[in-house]
């Protein structure tokens, strides 16, 4: 079996705190694989969501300002 690697935390990049970013890119901010962090946001242990779009596949999205604070609350455990 592979060893995993370390997952890498990014800086975020510069924006608004209202930006809406979606389940990749949020991921990508917090250093996990896009599908680690969509399973979190559908388990309800990730930040705050808004979910769009409708029927088949819904999008998460989550504010720039919510996954900020949400990563802030899990370094200081």
């Amino acid at each position: 079996m592979a060893k995993k690697r370390p997952a890498k935390r990014v800086a975020p990049p510069q924006g608004s705190p209202d930006d809406l970013l979606t389940a990749p890119e949020a991921a990508r901010i917090a250093g996990v694989h896009r599908v680690t962090f969509s399973r979190r946001l559908k388990a309800g242990k990730g930040p705050p969501t808004i979910r769009a779009g409708a029927g088949g596949k819904p999008i998460y999205l989550v504010r720039r300002s919510d996954l900020l604070a949400w990563l802030a609350s899990r370094q200081q455990r």
